[in-house]
């Protein structure tokens, strides 16, 4: 009797161990694919995408092209959107003010803007009330846009 309580007391030990190493072992693999499914969507959401607008004198390029989206704003909503630009250590723009240009440009015309930053018309929304606050960490900011040079 002694031995039969002895094996049912190793086999409840020993289930309970896989059953708990198992839960464990699911939860991280969980975590471990929702962040890999959020890295991949970020990816994708930019895909195909060439950003042709990286630094202040590259907008200011654009903004002297007559055939550019970015000679359809006004004087005072590209001085705006300059003045609300944060830009990193090496000149790429991180961040702007996106609420003059959506209110001066069509929609259509507001896609075309910001694809010229890299940013697809989805990773606009997603993007879209954050603004960049460290390489690679976007934070809530409203008005505010987190470009792809985060």
């Amino acid at each position: 009797m002694k031995n039969l309580l002895n094996f049912f007391s190793l086999l409840i030990i020993i289930s309970l161990t896989f059953s708990c190493s198992d839960d464990s072992n699911n939860q991280i693999y969980e975590e471990e694919n929702v962040v890999e499914k959020v890295m991949k969507s970020k990816e994708e959401l930019n895909e195909g995408v060439i950003q042709k607008v990286f630094t202040l004198s590259d907008f200011e390029q654009y903004s002297k092209d007559k055939n550019s989206v970015v000679s359809k704003l006004s004087d005072q909503a590209k001085s705006e959107f300059i003045k609300s630009m944060k830009f990193r250590e090496d000149g790429v723009i991180t961040t702007a003010k996106y609420t003059m240009i959506e209110k001066e440009l069509s929609p259509e015309e507001n896609e075309a803007f910001w694809l010229l930053f890299g940013m697809s018309k989805q990773a606009y929304t997603d993007y879209h009330d954050f603004e960049c606050s460290a390489p690679h960490n976007c934070k809530r900011l409203q008005d505010n846009i987190c470009l792809t040079g985060c």
